[in-house]
């Protein structure tokens, strides 16, 4: 095992559905740690980050193991 895959074993992909009002907007991919869980607000701020739409917008993020 070289240093890049050490580096990586513990990053998977995931996907993340966003809702808004129980209805579904939109799947997005994300690398998520294991070791370095991230919180709700910087898990908000990608999303916002990748769909400046849903900027002012009040929606809610789900993880999902199943590409859409």
């Amino acid at each position: 095992m070289n240093s890049m895959e050490s580096a990586t074993k513990g990053i998977r992909r995931v996907y993340i559905d966003v809702m808004i009002d129980g209805r579904f907007v939109c799947q997005l991919p994300y690398m998520y740690c294991d070791l370095f869980p991230d919180n709700e607000e910087t898990v908000k701020d990608y999303v916002r980050q990748k769909r400046p739409s849903l900027k002012d917008k009040d929606f809610q993020v789900l993880f999902s193991n199943n590409r859409v």
